[in-house]
């Protein structure tokens, strides 16, 4: 059973479409006791960094997703989710992420049109190249945790990987066929 974090915020239906139309089992999760428990873990986002991290502090969930991480519990986060993994975000100085991944994400260049709405290309680790919707103002920096990286102003990492741990700053559930490949591979090999 994947528990898909309910925050008050995000992308939620979207990504329930997806997991349905992959045949997953989930259950939405607005507490941390609907966490435990849980096969797999994910945390879609949309919005602001602050925001998001003020909503799972109000519901408990901060604790509960770093007690499921701790467990080795897999977990995805998907756009703004992903950027919780991190320790910081310019989006809300001295607000903490979770700190699962060390770094902070930073404000896409000056010179570049934000949001980065729209088809880029990502390239895996493997290199391979997929074409995926993005809608971002902010970004992970490349590290040993980057898993793929997409063009946008420079390098940022859209895909990152440690442990137990996976996050997309693309929204895979908007991606089409490969965006719902990529859920279903998590979904069978995460753990």
């Amino acid at each position: 059973m994947i528990s898909v974090v309910d925050y008050g915020a995000g992308n939620l239906f979207s990504v329930a479409n997806a997991l349905q139309a992959i045949g997953a089992e989930f259950r939405f999760a607005s507490e941390p006791a609907a966490l435990r428990g849980a096969d797999k873990i994910l945390l879609p986002g949309v919005g602001h960094f602050g925001q998001m991290m003020g909503a799972l502090d109000e519901r408990e969930l901060r604790e509960a997703l770093l007690g499921e991480a701790k467990e080795g519990t897999p977990i995805l986060g998907i756009c703004l989710g992903m950027q919780a993994l991190y320790e910081w975000s310019e989006e809300a100085p001295g607000v903490a992420g979770l700190g699962l991944i060390a770094g902070t994400v930073r404000a896409l260049p000056s010179d570049c049109r934000v949001p980065h709405m729209g088809w880029n290309t990502v390239r895996f680790a493997d290199g391979e190249d997929v074409w995926c919707y993005f809608a971002n103002s902010f970004a992970a920096p490349v590290s040993g945790a980057t898993w793929g990286t997409t063009e946008y102003g420079g390098a940022f990492s859209s895909a990152v990987r440690k442990d137990n741990l996976s996050g997309f700053q693309f929204h895979p559930e908007k991606s089409g066929a490969k965006g719902l490949e990529l859920i279903a591979r998590w979904c069978r090999d995460a753990g």
